[in-house]
């Protein structure tokens, strides 16, 4: 077994990149997150040099993760699909919770291959602090940023710039929010201001966006064009491929480096000046549209990086036994 893409129920980017990779002569499974309760499917034992775990994929085989060489830990997101007759909310609060602590656990201590990225690496890299702080570190121009709860701060820093935009530091899976601009009348109530911090960044003016996907060291970029804040809803906006500065480029390339990601889906914005600004990575972002949007070919850009993932796994297995006798003699 070759391939699994580890994610929630129908999702296209998983379906699009196995069939693509099918047509390669590449093995893959699908295990939806979503769809783990009820299906007596996972079963996990200790053992002296990893673990024992099963489970099934999405159309009941078993998989066991001993056996791949490339995991695509894509999306743990979806509402659980908990049978109805589970009814209070505890109870399907922990099922859930347990149904992914055990897939998660499950695959972090019997898979040895490639990660595409590493559980603990996505999730900490999800924190917009600290892909902000990476960012920081690396030089990558960020717009002035203040993530706090206490309205003197954030009256202060309001004031002291000509245009402050609001974003969610976490946001919920509940409801979508997309990002706002500041007025003053939204400062007004500190009880509001602080019930719970948010992000609060100088206004990039300008309407052009960039999506960059990163895939290994393969740089893929599209320039969105809206006037919106936020493009992403509706999606009716210009599109072209574009080709990054080097240095740039490199400098994503290194943030991906320090977070210990394969892959990661960066937004940025172009400044008046022509200067792109960070705003922010997802580990696992949506990247198909822009092949809808722009003919940018990125199933099968992102089909090869799946292969290139796999040669490495396949050359780091077969190099290991005769690493261990050369270590042992």
């Amino acid at each position: 077994m070759s391939v699994c893409i580890v994610t929630r129920a129908n999702d296209f980017h998983a379906f699009a990149i196995a069939d693509r990779l099918h047509t390669h002569g590449i093995e893959s499974v699908i295990v939806e997150t979503d769809a783990l309760s009820g299906q007596a499917g996972m079963s996990w034992r200790p053992g002296s040099d990893s673990a024992q775990f099963a489970l099934r994929d999405r159309v009941g085989a078993t998989v066991r993760p001993a056996d791949l060489d490339v995991v695509w830990w894509r999306r743990l997101t979806g509402e659980p699909r908990i049978p109805g007759n589970v009814a209070d909310p505890a109870a399907r609060d922990l099922i859930a919770r347990d149904c992914r602590a055990t897939l998660t656990g499950g695959f972090a201590t019997s898979f040895a291959g490639r990660w595409v990225s590493h559980p603990e690496h996505t999730r900490a890299a999800e924190f917009k602090l600290v892909q902000l702080q990476a960012a920081a570190a690396l030089d990558l121009r960020l717009p002035q940023t203040l993530v706090s709860q206490d309205p003197a701060e954030i009256r202060s820093f309001f004031k002291g710039l000509d245009g402050v935009i609001v974003k969610p530091v976490a946001g919920t899976p509940l409801t979508p929010l997309l990002t706002g601009r500041v007025s003053e009348e939204m400062l007004a109530d500190d009880d509001a201001l602080a019930l719970t911090p948010a992000i609060y960044q100088h206004l990039i003016e300008g309407e052009r966006h960039l999506r960059v996907c990163v895939f290994g060291d393969e740089i893929y970029a599209a320039r969105l064009t809206s006037e919106r804040l936020d493009w992403r809803y509706p999606l009716d906006v210009g599109c072209e491929r574009v080709t990054l500065e080097r240095e740039l480029g490199r400098k994503l390339c290194a943030f991906l480096r320090a977070l210990n990601l394969r892959m990661g889906i960066f937004d940025l914005k172009e400044a008046t000046s022509g200067e792109p600004v960070f705003l922010e990575v997802n580990p696992q972002g949506q990247f198909l549209f822009l092949e809808g949007l722009c003919g940018m070919p990125l199933t099968d850009a992102f089909t090869d990086f799946m292969k290139s993932e796999l040669f490495e796994a396949r050359r780091a297995r077969a190099a290991a036994p005769v690493e261990a006798a050369a270590n042992a003699a």
